[in-house]
This record gives C-alpha cells, sequence and structure tokens, in this order.
C-alpha cells in the first residue's frame, strides 16, 4: 500500500532486522526490505502443494478456529482464502515493480499467473470455488462445497469474498460468487462465514481443530464475524452494487442497530462495530 500510494522505491534499500523465534529477539544481521520480500516470496513457492502453485495450508488461514486438525491436513491442503490473498500480492507487486524494476514485475506476474491457472484447475470443481482442497493419495477431496460428504458444510464467505475483491474471479464468476454469498450465507445480522456451523466433536479432531471443540457457538464457528461480512461489503463495492453496499454497511453499524437487526440482544455497541454469537449455553443446544 505504502509503494502503490507513494512510489517510494528507495524504501526497498531500507536495512531491517529479523526477528527470531523463540526468544523474539532482533538478528544482529540486517537485511534490505527486498531481500525480506524475496526470502518470503521464496518460502511460500517452498510449501506449494507438489506439482502446482497453490500454497498449503499450513498453521491455518484467517479463520482461526479453522486451524488443521493434524500435519497432514497441514501440509497437503490448500485454502481457497490463502491462494486467492496470494494471488492477489503477486499481481499488486508485479504492477508495482513496472516502475522498479522489469525483470521482478514479469516474474511477479507468472507466479500470479501460474496461480490462477491452478485455482481455476484444481479449486473451482463444478463452477463453485471450494472452501478447501484435500491432495490426498486417492485424488482431491473437497472441503465446505457442495462435493462434500463429510463436514455438512457446502459454502465458504472467505474464497468467494477474496475471489472477487483479488480480481481473481471473471465477471461472470464474481456475479456467480455474489450470488451465492447472498443465497447461502446473507442472514439478518450479516454474511456467515459457512452455511452451517461446524459439527461440535469434543474429542478427537478431524478437520479443524479448534471449531470441533470450542465450547462457544459464536462468530468464527460459522456465525457473522464482522470483518468478514466488511470484507464483503468491499466485495460488492467493487462490483458495483450500490444498494447492496449501503444495507450491507447498515447492518453492522453500531447506531440503531435494531432497526436493522430485529433479534439482537442489548449490548454494547456505541463504539464499534459487532459480530454475532448465538444465544445457546452448550454447542449441543446449538
Amino acid at each position: 500500500l505504502y509503494l502503490e500510494r507513494t512510489k517510494d522505491f528507495a524504501i526497498l534499500d531500507e536495512m531491517v532486522s529479523y526477528t527470531l523465534k523463540p526468544e523474539s529477539i532482533y538478528s544482529e544481521e540486517k537485511y534490505t526490505l527486498k531481500q525480506h520480500i524475496d526470502n518470503e516470496v521464496d518460502n511460500i513457492i517452498k510449501n506449494y502443494i507438489p506439482n502446482t502453485s497453490l500454497s498449503c495450508y499450513g498453521g491455518g488461514d484467517w479463520d482461526d478456529t479453522l486451524q488443521p486438525a493434524n500435519h497432514s491436513l497441514a501440509s497437503n491442503m490448500v485454502s481457497g482464502w490463502t491462494v486467492a490473498l496470494t494471488y492477489e500480492v503477486f499481481s499488486k507487486l508485479a504492477t508495482l515493480f513496472t516502475e522498479y524494476d522489469m525483470e521482478e514485475a514479469n516474474k511477479y506476474a507468472k507466479l500470479a499467473a501460474d496461480i490462477k491457472a491452478d485455482y481455476e484447475k484444481y479449486l473451482i470443481p463444478d463452477g463453485i470455488p471450494a472452501g478447501f482442497a484435500y491432495f490426498g493419495e486417492e485424488g482431491i477431496k473437497y472441503i465446505i462445497h457442495p462435493n462434500d460428504k463429510e463436514t455438512g458444510m457446502k459454502y465458504r464467505l472467505l474464497p468467494l469474498n477474496r475471489g472477487i475483491v483479488a480480481e481473481l474471479f471473471d465477471e461472470e464468476m464474481k456475479e456467480k460468487s455474489l450470488g451465492l454469498i447472498q443465497e447461502h450465507l446473507l442472514h439478518a445480522d450479516g454474511v456467515r462465514l459457512m452455511d452451517k456451523g461446524v459439527n461440535y466433536r469434543g474429542g478427537i479432531n478431524t478437520y479443524f481443530m479448534r471449531a470441533e471443540t470450542a465450547a462457544n457457538f459464536g462468530r468464527e464457528i460459522g456465525l457473522q464475524y464482522c470483518h468478514a461480512h466488511i470484507r464483503y461489503c468491499e466485495a460488492i463495492a467493487k462490483i458495483g452494487h450500490a444498494d447492496d453496499l449501503y444495507k450491507g454497511l447498515l447492518t453492522i453499524h453500531p447506531v440503531a442497530i435494531h432497526n436493522q437487526v430485529k433479534n439482537a440482544l442489548p449490548r454494547q455497541r456505541n463504539s464499534y462495530f459487532s459480530s454475532s454469537d448465538g444465544n445457546f449455553l452448550t454447542r449441543y443446544d446449538a
């Protein structure tokens, strides 16, 4: 964002330390900011699923409750959100570096194009973006998708949002994704992360470590998480749906929220937007 606004490419020559684990102290050696970027990009590429340009899930993505339950999921599963975000970053770097280093710009453009090609090849089965894809020995298993026969969840907000915002989708897929959000994820209090809550297990995890054992049935388990709703507003703004954008902003605005969300319980809402938690005592009740 800084480079977009200022075109101050001299910042890439600034010398910066690394933060060392586990002590969280700064390294004595310093490297240019450009070297930091190069190292990060190399690390992303090293963690691609073999024979693809898709980043492995690792320790999870933006939704903290959907942390992988085991090492196999961490190293062999792909998040539709992470891939879209990586594509967006590489695309922006490609554009920015045309004014700094064309060789680097071409490198980032190639990385972005390869991600887009594999996203379209592997992550949109039957024309619907998947929440996750697990690359196993028996082939690809889709998780949080209409083809998902195990979790019971079929639609995940984050890949649909990010694919629009990142301009990863063509115009037809943008409108289709928005339609899926509004049909399956849009509720009175805003858009939800999944079309169903994650099943409570309370024992050995299967896919998602925290979501399957969390006692609270709240925003990240499947209800409205305000930050994600704001990204939905960003997506519909990108498409140009002004009326939907205005309604979306009113839905989460703290002032007179009862005019929009009739069943919201009284709560502090005068300082920040609010996410939603279900009014259940236990996950069993939920």
